[in-house]
C-alpha cells in the first residue's frame, strides 16, 4: 500500500494543479518533496519497518490524532489510503475509504488472519457506514464488498493498481546478471512466484506442480520471493530433500532486483485462490515475463488474454501449463508480447483520475460544516 499511496498522491497533486489544497499526513515526507502538496510529518513509528508495532501505532493515530488534526485543519474531504478509517462521521468532513484487501480471505481463513477476521467482521462495517464513498482495486473486489456488506453499489468505485515503468520494463537492466548470480539462478531456468505465502496464495499446490514438471521439461528451480517463514518453511520441510534444494526462497527484494528476476524467469506462476488485483502479474508482464495465473478472483479481469490460465485446485493444470511453455516457443512469444501490451493499460495517472473524480463528487455532495464550528476551526472565535 505504500507504493499505492505514494503513487496516487503524486498523481493527484499533478491533476489538481494547485486548484485545491492537498495535505498529506505521512511518515515519509521525502516521498513528496517535489510535489505541490502540504506535508504533515508523522512519527517514524508509523513506518512499515516496525512491523505489527508500527501497524498498531498507525491504527491508534488514525483513531485519535487524525480526527483532531482533520477538524482543526479546515479540510473538506478525508481520503483514507488504507482501510484504517474513522468509524464515525465528523461534521462537514466527508470520508473516502480505500480497501485493497480481498475481504473474502479474512472470512474464509479466520485462523490465518485472526486480527483481520475480527477487524473486517466487526470494525469495517462501521467504517463503511461512516464513509461517503469506497474505492477498491477491481470490479471483482467491488462485487465482494457489495456481497459481504450489502453496500449501495453507488457508493462503490474501483481504480486499478499500476506499476513503475521506469523499473518494470523489458530491459535489460544493468544489474540483471548480478541479481541472478547472487541467488544462484540462470536465465529461463527457474519458475517465479511472488507474494507472501499465506494459504490463500496456494503455494502448496505450486510445489506439487513444480515437482511433477521436472519430468515434463520444466525448469530445474523454483524461486519464491516475499515469503513468510511461518507459512513456507513447514511446506518445505515436508518435501523430499532433493526437491527442497531446488527451491530458492527470498524473503524480500527491492523493486529493481525484483524486476531483474521477472526478466530472467521462465514464467511467473500465480496460483492464488484470492486476489483483489494481482500486482505481480502486471509487473511481470511489463518485464516481458510470461504469466501463468489462476482463473480465480480478479486475476482474469486484470490479466485479460495475456496470461495462460490454470485451475488453482488442480496442480496438474499448472504442470501442463509449464510443459506447454517449455514445448511451444510460439506460445511463450505470444504471452510476452500480449503481456507487455496488457501492462501498458495500467497507469497510476489513470488510477488517480478515478480517485480524483470520486473525491470531487463526494466534495460536491458533502454536508457543509456548521458555521459556528467552521469559524472556531479558523481560529476566529
Amino acid at each position: 500500500m505504500g507504493i499505492y499511496g505514494v503513487s496516487i498522491v503524486r498523481e493527484l497533486a499533478g491533476l489538481m494543479g494547485g486548484t485545491n489544497r492537498l495535505t498529506v499526513f505521512t511518515g515519509y515526507p521525502s516521498a513528496f518533496a517535489d510535489c505541490e502538496v502540504d506535508v504533515v510529518t508523522l512519527s517514524s513509528l508509523t513506518q512499515p519497518r516496525y512491523g505489527k508495532a508500527g501497524g498498531l501505532y498507525r491504527f491508534l493515530w488514525s483513531q485519535t490524532g487524525l480526527p483532531l488534526q482533520a477538524l482543526g485543519g479546515r479540510f473538506d474531504v478525508l481520503y483514507q489510503l488504507t482501510h484504517h478509517g474513522l468509524p464515525y462521521r465528523l461534521p462537514g468532513l466527508a470520508q473516502v475509504l480505500t480497501i485493497q484487501t480481498d475481504v473474502e480471505v479474512a472470512f474464509e481463513f479466520p485462523e490465518q488472519h485472526r486480527l483481520q477476521h475480527y477487524y473486517f467482521r466487526h470494525f469495517v462495517p462501521r467504517l463503511l457506514a461512516a464513509s461517503s464513498a469506497v474505492i477498491t482495486t477491481s470490479q471483482y473486489a467491488m462485487g465482494v464488498l457489495q456481497r459481504t456488506y450489502g453496500l449501495d453499489p453507488l457508493k462503490l468505485n474501483y481504480a486499478y493498481n499500476a506499476y513503475d515503468p521506469a523499473c518494470f520494463n523489458r530491459g535489460p537492466g544493468a544489474g540483471d546478471s548480478a541479481v541472478l548470480l547472487q541467488y544462484g539462478l540462470q536465465p529461463r531456468q527457474y519458475l517465479l512466484a511472488v507474494g507472501a505465502t499465506y494459504p490463500h496464495k496456494n503455494i502448496g499446490t505450486l510445489l506439487d506442480a513444480f515437482r511433477d514438471s521436472l519430468g515434463a521439461g520444466g525448469p530445474p528451480q523454483l524461486c519464491i520471493v516475499g515469503y513468510r517463514a511461518s507459512y513456507l518453511m513447514p511446506l518445505l520441510h515436508r518435501l523430499d530433500p532433493e526437491l527442497a534444494r531446488r527451491i530458492v526462497a527470498i524473503p524480500y527484494l527491492p523493486q529493481a532486483a525484483l524486476a531483474s528476476l521477472y526478466r530472467g524467469a521462465f514464467c511467473l506462476v500465480v496460483p492464488s485462490f484470492h486476489e483483489s488485483f494481482g500486482m505481480p502479474c502486471i509487473e511481470a508482464m511489463a518485464c516481458g515475463c510470461p504469466v501463468v495465473a489462476a482463473r480465480a478472483s480478479a486475476l482474469g479481469e486484470v490479466c485479460g488474454d495475456a496470461a495462460h490460465y490454470i485451475d488453482p485446485s488442480d496442480s496438474h493444470t499448472i504442470t501442463d501449463a509449464i510443459g506447454r511453455l517449455a514445448a511451444e516457443p510460439e506460445l511463450v512469444r505470444g504471452l510476452r508480447s500480449a503481456g507487455v501490451r496488457r501492462a501498458g493499460c495500467f497507469t497510476w495517472r489513470a488510477a488517480a483520475e478515478v480517485v480524483y473524480d470520486v473525491l470531487c463528487r463526494v466534495h460536491a455532495l458533502r454536508e457543509p460544516r456548521p458555521v459556528a464550528e467552521a469559524t472556531r476551526a479558523r481560529g476566529l472565535e
